[in-house]
This record gives C-alpha cells, sequence and structure tokens, in this order.
C-alpha cells in the first residue's frame, strides 16, 4: 500500500475505532438511565412528590417497560386520580409480568383496576352533523358512548366543514353518567351579488302634458275647428251647391285659428 492510500485510510479507520464501542455501549448506557431514572421515581413516591415520580417513571418506561416501572407508574397514577392511565399501568404490569411476580403482588394490582374502572365517569355524545370531528381534552375520540374519562373538568371541542365550531366544557364525577349534545350551526352563505337597477329614460313629456289637460291644447281646437269648418263647408255646398272657394270659408278657418290662440 502506498503512503499516499495508507494516509487516506487512516481516519477511516479511527472513526471505526471510536465509533463501535459508542455503538456498543449505546444499550448500557440506556438502560442505566431507565434504572437511574426508576431509582428516582421510587424516591419521589416515598415523599410523595407524585408529579415528580411521574415524570421519571414514564422516562423509564420509555426506555425499559419492566414489570417494576410499570407497577410503580400505576401507583403514581392512582395517587393523582388518573384512573384510566393508572388502570392501564397495571393491566400491563399483570400482563407482562406472568409468573415473575408473586401472587399477592397480583392480587393487589388487579383491586387497583377494579377500584380505577370504579373512579371512572362516562360521557356520552350527541353530536350533529354526525361526521363532526370531537376533541376531548386535545385528543381525537372516534367512539361516541361510554368514554371513560377521570373524575374532574373536561373540555370537549366539535367541528365540522362549513360549520362553525363548538366548546364545551364539564365537571364530570367519580362513577357518574352524563351525556352532552352538540348541535353545530351551519355557516351562513354568502349574500348573492345585487346588481345595480337603471331605469331607463323616459322622454321628456309634451308640451300638451306639461301644460294639463289636453283641451287646453290650442292645436286641438285648430283640429276641431278645421274639421268643423270642412264639416260646415261640405254641408253648406251640399245644401246650396254652390262652387268652391265660397269667400266665408277662410273667415271661419281664421275665426277657429283666432279661438284656439286665444284659449
Amino acid at each position: 500500500m502506498s503512503a499516499r492510500r495508507r494516509t487516506r485510510a487512516a481516519p477511516l479507520a479511527f472513526a471505526l475505532l471510536v465509533t463501535l464501542p459508542a455503538a456498543a455501549q449505546r444499550a448500557p448506557d440506556a438502560r442505566e438511565e431507565a434504572r437511574s431514572r426508576f431509582e428516582r421515581g421510587v424516591a419521589y413516591i416515598q415523599a410523595e412528590r407524585w408529579a415528580d415520580a411521574i415524570t421519571e417513571l414514564q422516562r423509564a418506561r420509555e426506555i425499559r417497560a419492566t414489570p417494576a416501572v410499570l407497577y410503580n407508574l400505576g401507583l403514581a397514577y392512582r395517587a393523582v386520580g388518573r384512573n384510566r392511565e393508572a388502570m392501564a399501568a397495571f393491566h400491563e404490569f399483570v400482563r407482562g409480568a406472568g409468573a415473575q411476580a408473586s401472587p399477592e403482588l397480583l392480587t393487589r394490582a388487579r383491586a387497583y383496576m377494579r377500584e380505577a374502572a370504579a373512579g371512572l365517569a362516562r360521557l356520552d355524545l350527541e353530536v350533529t352533523p354526525p361526521d363532526a370531528r370531537v376533541i376531548v381534552d386535545g385528543t381525537l375520540v372516534l367512539a361516541r358512548l361510554g368514554l371513560a374519562l377521570d373524575a374532574g373538568r373536561h373540555v370537549v371541542v366539535a367541528e365540522a366543514p362549513g360549520h362553525a365550531a363548538q366548546t364545551r366544557a364539564l365537571e364530570l364525577y367519580r362513577g357518574g353518567h352524563q351525556a352532552l349534545t352538540i348541535r353545530l350551526v351551519p355557516l351562513a352563505s354568502p349574500a348573492p351579488a345585487v346588481t345595480a337597477y337603471a331605469p331607463a329614460e323616459r322622454p321628456a313629456p309634451s308640451s300638451d302634458a306639461r301644460g294639463g289637460s289636453v283641451l287646453r291644447s290650442p292645436w286641438l281646437w285648430v283640429a276641431v275647428g278645421v274639421a268643423v269648418a270642412g264639416a260646415g263647408v261640405a254641408t253648406y255646398f251640399a245644401l246650396r251647391e254652390e262652387t268652391p272657394g265660397y269667400p266665408g270659408t277662410l273667415g271661419t278657418v281664421t275665426d277657429a285659428l283666432t279661438l284656439g290662440r286665444w284659449r
């Protein structure tokens, strides 16, 4: 191997020597952390620092869920009234411990499970529309009837597309059974666009309309006068059989025009 190749291979070999021991030590380190957290959790239980005990034991269970961790976590949940989680921890303990746990300890764990179940409250939900999402204490729930919840205050949120979401807060009591009805209201649809109406312009009224009655129009009387004069002339010609161009015809028309103008 040339000197250049040996130089390039050296860092890789060093990295392998460093990485492999670290990977091999991960499991023991995690196990040691779990043991350390378990011991602190037990110490917090003895001091009745339940919240601190739950924090340490939850982390220990995430690393390594041993029967001892589960049993003590169930005790901490039970002490603060978190009955659902206590039931789950004791159930997991009984299922996982098997023959390793003493009969006395198994009997006690089962008694704690019955006690926790009796301390739960039941909630029935009726939500409209049926396909609405229901969130209880920040967790999406699918069941609507017989929800097992811890006693205390709970917040229920219901939401559905096209509807106004609703939030309800309620207090549940140990061993109680309550019903909650939520009817979501559809959101108002936007109002349709309104087109402004512009009426067509009307023609300006005639002088006859502005002047009042049609009987006051001079042109009406002109037309009437002409018609009367014409009728009179025709009648006169018929009776007298005079020739056209009788001088009185012009005077009759002139009087009619003068009458119309003055009226």
